[in-house]
């Protein structure tokens, strides 16, 4: 199928679903759509593994997002769509570098809609010349003067008021949803990678070449290499010393104040944890400094490695005290969504770490550590949208002997379990909870959660 006829067939299909619909079941329904063309479009994926997995992990968030809709799921579903589309397009590209293109694709969308004779597949004077005239003398003008228009009217009371008045039969609405339609499938479908991002993109891997690791212009000549190493040392080291310093008092702290009111305890934990995070990506980029280029294989580098090794061994015991603490603060106060991302980021920088001991022990490049966790956020993304947090957090919380009603009250997907605890504990359900819930059934079938139904 050529590429004008899957744009124009999707934004179709996407009118069809979200014209007088919300978010809900439709974004998943036209995701798997345009997983589905992919694989029509290319019967080979078929029996491509990698493809499949890719293609999984659309299914996985499609269906958590259709199951219950919130912006984790929403991010998850448009992400693995994204990254697989470009693989379609070239298995070889890394994941930044789809990051990169994806962006580029979206901001540069007015050019390159106007490059007509490329995205319609047309040569001057060839059988489609009739189509390409229809397209640049009518469809193209109307769509651009009724977006104007749109504009206008909306800019102005006078021009509201008459257009109130004086209403066409056509919907306005349904034009807005078909050009958001058409942007996003033309973004989809004309996933043009741009040489000079691609030819930069094989210049990433994840290992140093032969001739990289004798190259003197891979180092930087400001600093000859024997200063850069014993900056390095002396730099470490001394990190070394004030993040032990540090930890013992981190520790220290918060045992001696442990019998403190718990609105200290929330009120500090998360402005601690927080700056402990962001030391460790500091701590990432230090390591990706002193370990760039040739610097990884000249002679008597031996004490750098073991300083940076324990630095991120130190780094790793200081991620665990962090999260002891939080698991503290959750203990006593419960669980909310924002002490669950602290433990995500938690773990998302230890897995960092982990990245990091190994560029310096196997000597990788500084892509290595940049790819790997860029496929850590993407697997995190994916595993965060297969749960009902709400209803984890509300189960969780219930147990305690303290509870905070009217947190939970506002949460999406729990109401389940909020009404079997009032009628456990022979306590009115409140009013709003029966109004959400009714809301949500009533939804029409593309805007609906399958969570309520």
């Amino acid at each position: 199928m050529k590429k004008q006829f899957l744009i124009f067939l999707s934004a179709i299909v996407f009118v069809v679903l979200f014209y007088e619909q919300e978010i809900g079941l439709n974004l998943s329904l036209f995701s798997l759509f345009l997983l589905v063309i992919s694989f029509v479009q290319k019967k080979e994926l078929l029996k491509d593994k990698r493809a499949i997995l890719l293609a999984s992990g659309t299914i996985v968030s499609a269906v958590s997002n259709a199951w219950l809709f919130s912006f984790t799921t929403f991010l998850a579903t448009i992400s693995t769509l994204f990254v697989f589309r470009y693989y379609v397009v070239d298995s070889r590209l890394k994941l930044v570098t789809q990051v990169v293109l994806f962006f580029s694709n979206c901001v540069l969308f007015i050019p390159q809609v106007f490059k007509i004779e490329q995205w319609l597949e047309v040569k001057k004077g060839g059988s489609h010349q009739m189509f390409l005239k229809l397209f640049s003398y009518f469809i193209l003008p109307i769509a651009i003067v009724l977006v104007f228009t749109i504009i206008y009217i909306s800019s102005s009371d006078w021009l509201y008021d008459w257009y109130m008045r004086y209403e066409l039969d056509i919907n306005g609405y349904i034009i807005f949803v078909f050009m958001l339609g058409f942007y996003l499938s033309f973004v989809f479908w004309q996933d043009r990678v741009y040489p000079f991002i691609k030819a930069n993109d094989q210049k990433l891997n994840s290992n140093f070449s032969n001739a990289k690791r004798n190259d003197e212009s891979n180092t930087n000549h400001l600093f000859p290499d024997h200063y850069k190493l014993m900056s390095g040392i002396i730099t470490i080291i001394a990190l070394n010393a004030l993040l032990f310093f540090f930890i013992v008092i981190f520790n220290m702290e918060h045992l001696t104040n442990e019998q403190r009111n718990m609105e200290w305890f929330s009120e500090h934990i998360h402005e601690q944890i927080y700056l402990i995070i962001v030391s460790i990506f500091l701590a990432m980029m230090v390591i990706l400094y002193f370990f760039s280029g040739k610097l990884n294989f000249i002679e008597k580098n031996n004490k750098l490695i073991v300083a940076t090794k324990s630095w991120i061994a130190l780094n790793g015991l200081l991620l665990l005290s962090a999260f002891y603490q939080n698991t503290l603060y959750v203990a006593h106060l419960g669980l909310t969504y924002k002490r669950l991302g602290v433990y995500l980021f938690l773990i998302t920088c230890l897995a960092g770490l982990w990245f990091c001991y190994q560029k310096v022990h196997h000597k990788k490049t500084n892509f290595y550590l940049i790819d790997n966790m860029s496929w850590t956020i993407y697997i995190v993304l994916v595993f965060c949208s297969l749960f009902n947090w709400s209803s984890i957090i509300t189960k969780y919380n219930l147990t305690k002997k303290t509870v905070d009603y009217s947190y939970l009250e506002y949460l999406v997907g729990n109401e389940k379990y909020l009404i079997q605890h009032y009628q456990s504990i022979h306590k009115a359900i409140p009013s709003h909870i029966y109004y959400k819930l009714q809301y949500e059934k009533n939804q029409k079938l593309f805007s609906s959660q399958l969570y309520y139904k």
